[in-house]
């Protein structure tokens, strides 16, 4: 009886028990983690430097006028295939015809005006020719004069030696001394004809050396009007607008009885693409990264146009012209791209990607799998398990390294250091807030900006000689950074919970790292994260415990 009174007490307390463990099981005892996992890839991994830029032709010419007047006629439209020559459009060219007229018949003035001068010329030299036989006569008749005179003056000498004798009468002797006088008067007065003479041969001369003058400047004037004449021509000319060269007409900015003005500038009317199946991107490169962009580096960039097209290119020209806006400094990357299809257009915005390296066949695992940490694992103990990088040690410890290192090498002055000091500091405060960015390509871009801006406060602060010095430093330590660093990822272990495995990494991208080496295989599942359930959701509650039916 006893015995059967104890079964039946174990068989109540086993039907009372078993339903409280199994509601204890399933609501007080915590669900077993569930962990999100990526696999790990093996392919091809590159470091590209991203940019944007605008999409324009190679050589874009303007066609303006270089005449003023009304839009008579348009040979020429948008994406008009145009020939080099080719008329493209026509001014009104009546005022030019006119003024084509004017200057012909100022040069026939001209013309007629030197003739007339040639005619005066002609003229003046007869009159000089003339002078000069009237200034010979004169020459004669003067000396024709003189021997007049001296004759007389013999006679009269001979007439006073006879009548001093008493030989002759003293009429005679008069008779001698009138005519001897009489000589000299006309020798005097053939003199003054002969002077009179070489003052007409100058009058003529200067007449001529005049007419000869305005014949010289009728010769210019008719110069000067076969220059406007050839100006009026040449204006005349311009009112027929022609493609300067072979493309395609990429804008028309005129129509038909539109003035155009190019009294100080000459307008645009066309805007012609010489060839649009080569085309070049013009990019805007951040400081921080223009130095890792080298002549000759392949790009592949997308255009809104075609989200699933990727477009080549190679970088042509690096650009020295730095532009700033709002205190951000940009390099321009000029890419030439082959455009046979006519795809691109210009003006379109371009995202571009400049292959800075690129390995192939290489394991990779995601970004994502490298900053998971498990509950209950500190970050001081996941680095205190990792290697650090070759050659640094933490981030306070290297910025005193390399405070050191600059005091030593450039030989700093005492405000020189303390000025480094606060530059120093104030990039460690950067480098902690690294951490609060949202994406590793966020994070990488803050890097490089923050990096670059400590560099140029750096220079800023220092002489000539130590800024050369500075430049070799800072060449020689990024070509002695090493590109593996260490890492760490975690997988689920054969009990369910997280496994580490240490790796040494290489190149990255914005979602891969190469994996250098490690304890690691293709298609094994990396975890990524904790699969968290809603708050509000309900553990499942076993068969017969749930809440009855609503009344």
């Amino acid at each position: 009886m006893v015995r059967k009174l104890s079964i039946t007490l174990l068989l109540a307390l086993g039907l009372v028990g078993l339903p409280i463990g199994i509601y204890w099981y399933y609501n007080g005892q915590p669900p077993p983690a569930r962990y999100l996992t990526m696999a790990v890839e093996r392919g091809s991994i590159a470091t590209t430097v991203n940019a944007t830029g605008i999409v324009n032709a190679v050589t874009t010419v303007q066609v303006g006028t270089q005449v003023s007047g009304t839009i008579q006629k348009l040979f020429a439209d948008f994406n008009t295939i145009v020939t080099q020559s080719e008329i493209i459009a026509q001014i009104d060219p009546a005022p030019q015809a006119t003024k084509v007229a004017q200057a012909r018949a100022a040069v026939a003035s001209a013309l007629a005006a030197v003739q007339v001068a040639q005619a005066t010329v002609a003229n003046t030299q007869a009159a000089v020719e003339t002078a000069w036989a009237n200034a010979a006569s004169a020459r004669a008749n003067s000396d024709k004069a003189h021997v007049a005179q001296a004759e007389a003056q013999r006679i009269l000498e001979r007439t006073k030696a006879m009548s001093r004798k008493a030989l002759i009468a003293q009429n005679e002797l008069d008779a001698a001394q009138s005519a001897y006088e009489g000589a000299v008067a006309q020798r005097k007065v053939v003199e003054a004809q002969a002077e009179a003479v070489t003052g007409q041969v100058k009058s003529a001369q200067a007449q001529q050396r005049l007419a000869e003058a305005q014949t010289v400047a009728a010769a210019a004037q008719v110069d000067q009007a076969k220059a406007v004449l050839q100006a009026a021509e040449l204006d005349l000319e311009h009112t027929t607008i022609r493609a300067p060269v072979h493309g395609v007409v990429v804008s028309r900015n005129v129509d038909v009885g539109q003035t155009v003005a190019a009294s100080l500038q000459a307008p645009t009317l066309f805007l012609i693409a010489q060839d649009l199946t080569q085309m070049q991107v013009h990019t805007n490169v951040s400081e921080a990264d223009i130095g890792q962009v080298q002549v000759g580096q392949a790009v592949t960039f997308t255009v809104d146009a075609y989200p699933n097209t990727t477009f080549t290119g190679e970088v042509t020209q690096v650009r020295n012209a730095p532009t700033t806006l709002q205190n951000v400094v940009t390099y321009n990357a000029v890419v030439r791209v082959a455009n046979p299809e006519l795809k691109l257009k210009p003006g379109m915005t371009a995202n571009v990607a400049f292959l800075i390296a690129e390995r192939h066949n290489v394991l990779k695992v995601p970004i994502i799998a490298l900053r998971f940490q498990p509950e209950g694992v500190t970050s001081t103990e996941t680095a205190a398990r990792a290697t650090p990088r070759r050659g640094e040690g933490s981030g306070p410890a290297r910025g005193r390294e390399i405070q050191q290192q600059l005091t030593t090498e450039l030989a700093l002055t005492p405000e020189q250091q303390a000025r480094l000091s606060d530059i120093m500091e104030k990039a460690g405060q950067q480098r902690r807030a690294l951490r609060s960015a949202e994406s590793e390509e966020q994070r990488h871009t803050l890097r490089r900006e923050m990096q670059a801006q400590t560099r140029s406060q750096i220079r800023d602060m220092l002489t000539s000689e130590q800024r050369q010095k500075y430049e070799a430093f800072q060449r020689a330590r990024d070509d002695a950074t090493p590109q593996e660093r260490p890492g760490r990822i975690w997988l689920v272990g054969t009990d369910g919970l997280p496994e580490a495995r240490a790796l040494t990494l290489g190149m990255a991208n914005d979602t891969h790292t190469e994996v250098v080496a490690g304890d690691l295989e293709a298609g094994q599942q990396v975890i990524t994260g904790v699969h968290t359930a809603s708050k509000t959701s309900k553990r499942t509650t076993p068969p017969g415990f749930g809440p009855g039916p609503r009344l």
